[in-house]
């Protein structure tokens, strides 16, 4: 999966050290391993042009839930975790810093 990210390590580094926060994002692959089978909730997977909004992901015993916005969630069957991810390409200014309401 490609996503973009929004680059929270800047805006922490620069709180810390007392510089400008700088708002970025980028593009970064996600490659997760050994899943046996996907669900999904409030997605329509039929809907190729939509964007999911990655939040974060709770791991359990044999599963993964990616938690993204709008209470949507992919629930992923597992038999052991790994994951890969990397940045891709040079990240570009934005100016919006995204707000999410906290998931109970």
């Amino acid at each position: 999966m490609i996503f973009q990210r929004f680059r929270w390590e800047l805006t922490k580094n620069a709180e810390t050290i007392g510089k400008p926060i700088v708002y970025e994002r980028c593009l970064c692959g996600l490659i997760i391993d050994k899943v046996e089978y996907m669900q999904t909730q409030q997605i329509d997977i039929n809907g190729r042009l939509q964007f999911l909004n990655f939040l974060s992901f709770y791991e359990s015993s044999r599963s993964l839930d990616l938690q993204l916005s709008d209470s949507k969630t992919i629930r992923l069957s597992i038999n052991s975790l790994k994951l890969t991810v990397k940045d891709l390409g040079e990240s570009w200014p934005t100016t919006q810093c995204p707000k999410h309401e906290e998931s109970t």
